[in-house]
């Protein structure tokens, strides 16, 4: 290969493929705190969203803990 001049040299450095989780369906590694769950997606207007999103930052939980916490609350109340 031709040296390019002023290219910084680049550091490759190998990784253990073994200590990396296994890919599942389209080659995507699926976390282990996943298992045995479903995904559940459902549409919510912008505003909404954006109130989430900013709940999340104000309170410092993911998007998806506070959706599991309204879940759980939705349960509590209809008594399911």
């Amino acid at each position: 290969m031709k040296a390019v001049e002023g290219a910084r040299p680049v550091r490759v450095v190998a990784t253990d493929v073994a200590a990396q989780p296994a890919p599942v369906g389209e080659g995507r590694a699926m976390p282990t705190f996943r298992d045995g769950k479903k995904r559940v997606m459902t549409p919510l207007s912008v505003n909404d969203h954006r109130r989430l999103k900013r709940l999340s930052a104000d309170t410092g939980d993911t998007m998806e803990a506070l959706m599991v916490e309204a879940v759980t609350d939705l349960f509590a109340k209809r008594g399911v």
